[in-house]
């Protein structure tokens, strides 16, 4: 009997291997000796292409303003702000204690964390029903800080009464000189003479207040002694910006709250024909209550125009001081892809259509009230 034997053979055993090979991440620097990638350490940073050939060493960070975390991560110290992960523009922000720095409780934060009640570009914005009092940075709370109306009021009382010191002396002084036109008395003289010197001196003391304010705004690299000078006088003297506080009454009107600034500016534009018109219609009931005719007061007229100039000359460093800053622009990012900002209002970034709108066009009107000899 034949036994037959069956045979089977398995086929060969295919094994595919897949290898990868990784890209240099960002914040790697890439070796084309070794053709490896290597990663920034601690204090050091790349925000580079990491594929850049030549590029074959980290940047050192700086710690006066940065905690760098090693490979792309910079972290703004507190006081500082940061705009986006390519910038190595590190700002200092206008209220230090709102910027909480980028590394806060071992959590990284790109563009650095915000106080509460602060947000957006160099944590300058306040939340909710939160506002700025005039020149203020910090927020309030506009519902329960009473205060902040407590102190409207005051400032722009103050500011009243400036103007009405500042009308009367325009009227008396012009008294003054049609009764010396008429007179050849030598006591009239001195008197006059000192009534003179009174008022100049009073002209100088707003002026001053004025300039200070104006000049204070503008972030020049001053000396020591001047910037001293002006800190004493922002503790001391109130700002025009103080007297135009009104953020807490325009909350419920905006959508947002960069619309602000450009209610602001409005407002300073009309403020001084509104001032002007409440001034007249004081004046000529004053004028009616004396049961005096208004065609009949000879110098009704000349008041009047005197009137709007000293109103005109008292708002004007205010008008100027807004017309300008609209202009102050800032670099937030870095000078390679420039972004910019109002140095006055972060959240509005310069040259696009609105600000050009308001920059270029609705500001040539606040020149009208300027008073020419």
């Amino acid at each position: 009997m034949k036994q037959d034997r069956l045979t089977y053979s398995a086929p060969p055993t295919l094994h595919v291997l897949n290898i990868y090979f990784q890209e240099c991440e960002p914040g790697d620097i890439f070796k084309a000796e070794s053709n490896t990638c290597e990663t920034c350490p601690q204090g050091t940073y790349s925000l580079e292409d990491p594929k850049k050939v030549g590029l074959l060493t980290c940047s050192k960070c700086d710690e006066s303003k940065a905690i760098c975390l090693g490979a792309n991560k910079i972290a703004p110290l507190p006081g500082f702000w940061r705009y986006n992960t390519s910038s190595t523009n590190i700002i200092e922000c206008p209220n230090k204690d709102a910027c909480l720095g980028g590394y806060v409780n071992g959590t990284y934060y790109e563009h650095g964390k915000c106080a509460y009640p602060y947000e957006g570009n160099l944590c300058s914005q306040c939340q909710g029903n939160f506002a700025k009092f005039g020149s203020s940075e910090e927020c309030t709370n506009c519902t329960t800080y009473v205060l902040y109306y407590i102190k409207f009021v005051v400032f722009f009382a103050l500011k009243c009464i400036i103007m009405l010191v500042g009308i009367a002396l325009g009227i008396d002084k012009l008294k003054r000189y049609e009764r010396l036109a008429n007179s050849d008395s030598k006591r009239l003289k001195e008197q006059i003479q000192f009534s003179e010197f009174r008022t100049n001196l009073i002209k100088i003391s707003v002026i001053f207040v004025q300039i200070m304010t104006i000049v204070k705004s503008y972030q020049f690299k001053w000396p020591e002694l001047v910037s001293d000078l002006f800190d004493i006088s922002s503790k001391i003297l109130p700002t025009m910006k103080d007297g135009l506080a009104i953020d807490c009454f325009m909350l419920a009107l905006v959508k947002e709250k960069s619309d602000l600034y450009f209610i602001r500016f409005v407002v300073i534009l009309l403020e001084p024909f509104s001032i002007w018109i409440c001034f007249t219609v004081c004046y000529c009931l004053h004028t009616i209550a004396k049961k005096k005719s208004i065609k009949e007061n000879a110098n009704f007229k000349q008041n009047i125009w005197i009137l709007f100039l000293i109103i005109g000359y008292m708002e004007q460093p205010q008008i100027v001081q807004a017309c300008l800053e609209i202009f102050d622009c800032q670099n937030l990012s870095t000078n390679e892809s420039p972004v910019y900002f109002m140095v006055q209002e972060p959240q509005v970034q310069c040259w696009t259509t609105s600000h050009l709108f308001w920059s270029l066009g609705v500001q040539v009107t606040g020149w009208a009230p300027a008073p020419r000899r």
